[in-house]
């Protein structure tokens, strides 16, 4: 009589051990669950973040010319482009009919001079090639001739005191063909040609062709002559 009452006022120990084992089986379950779906997601993120590195690795390059200015030649109708921060005074004489030229100036005094018309204007210099650089100038083949210029006592200078454009690498004189636009530049029987040279403004030539050719306005020439278009 009294094992009746005393299991009708509690519970016993095998229903205790029951109950904890039950509880211990829902958390384990539960537990199961959450790290099962924690997985997922972590396998989910992965493509997309190996798929967002290869996006950024390869990014859109940067235009060399942007921001820069465009200048055509009234006759010759040949069209350059350079920086806005550049000065350009066009030298063209409406009498003259055989020669069209501008001059570029960089903000720190470099000079680019460019010239079409007759080659046999054109005149030399007594600058010593030291080096030279293969590019493209209105579609063809042509060379930055790297410069230095004689001294009084007639040796030359290591500095690089200026930059020329040539057909060749090592010959002067050699200038790129034009298109014959100029109205009477035939008229000595010579062809119509480029004289372009940029010369350092005073105390600023690089000290030598590794230091020219990494020199901004070098870079900046480059550009010039390989945006010449018809």
């Amino acid at each position: 009589m009294n094992k009746f009452k005393n299991n009708e006022s509690g519970f016993s120990a095998i229903e205790i051990v029951m109950v904890v084992v039950i509880v211990g089986l829902i958390g384990a379950v539960g537990y199961l669950v959450y790290q099962k779906g924690q997985n997922k997601t972590t396998s989910s993120t992965v493509p997309a973040t190996s798929m967002s590195k290869t996006t950024n690795n390869n990014p859109t390059p940067a235009d060399p010319y942007a921001g820069w200015k465009t200048y055509v030649m009234p006759s010759e109708k040949v069209s350059f482009m350079y920086p806005s921060d550049w000065q350009l005074k066009a030298q063209n004489d409406p009498k003259i009919t055989d020669m069209d030229s501008f001059v570029l100036t960089s903000p720190a005094g470099t000079s680019l001079s460019i010239t079409a018309g007759d080659n046999a204007g054109f005149g030399g210099d007594e600058s010593k090639i030291v080096g030279n650089d293969p590019i493209s100038f209105s579609g063809k083949p042509a060379y930055m001739q790297y410069r230095s210029n004689m001294k009084p006592d007639g040796t030359y200078n290591t500095t690089i005191d200026a930059v020329a454009l040539s057909t060749t690498p090592d010959q002067r004189y050699k200038f790129p063909v034009a298109k014959n636009n100029l109205t009477n530049a035939q008229s000595m029987g010579n062809e119509t040609a480029f004289n372009i040279n940029m010369s350092f403004a005073a105390g600023m030539s690089p000290a030598n062709i590794a230091a020219a050719k990494t020199n901004s306005e070098v870079k900046d020439f480059k550009l010039i002559l390989q945006s010449a278009k018809y």
